[in-house]
């Protein structure tokens, strides 16, 4: 027998931590409903109870006949429309944030494409129509009229065109 060692395929999910601000969004997203729950206060007797909001909602799919309850600070997960319920130290084990692909490639190539936020909004150098050209690229389209004189970097113009740029 040979045993063999495997690395679980990573697949994208949609997530969001409960909080007091987004409780009954959260609720809305998962079709389910905002319960409070009394909860012990920390710091020990005395302290007293509070009433915090819980996150309820009904299981799908393999899960349909399970209640599901997100406490504040757990997320609530989505994969194909079937919601789960992980525990932050759980969450952060399992998931991490999805790299844009934008950012990926300006990463690789820093001087293929310049976006920055600006108000909240992407910001992209206006080209000259006449040279094709702005204080960060060129363009080096071979099918572009301008420039079918250079010849492209192939993985510059690779990047260019992922990014919608060309």
């Amino acid at each position: 027998m040979e045993i063999q060692e495997f690395v679980r395929k990573p697949f994208p999910v949609k997530a969001v931590e409960v909080n007091f601000q987004n409780a009954y969004e959260v609720a809305e997203w998962c079709r389910g409903r905002v319960e409070l729950k009394k909860t012990r206060l920390m710091g020990g007797a005395g302290k007293g109870e509070m009433d915090l909001p819980t996150v309820v909602f009904q299981g799908t799919g393999d899960n349909r006949d399970k209640e599901f309850t997100a406490g504040l600070g757990d997320w609530v997960v989505e994969l194909r429309g079937n919601f789960r319920v992980f525990k932050k130290a759980q969450f952060k084990a399992t998931f991490e944030p999805v790299k844009p692909i934008l950012h990926e490639i300006t990463d690789k190539f820093p001087d293929a494409v310049r976006i920055e936020q600006v108000a909240g909004q992407k910001y992209e150098p206006e080209i000259d129509d006449e040279t094709h050209e702005d204080d960060e690229i060129t363009c080096n389209n071979p099918d572009c009229g301008p420039c079918r004189s250079g010849d492209a970097d192939q993985e510059r113009e690779d990047a260019l065109h992922k990014a919608g740029r060309l």
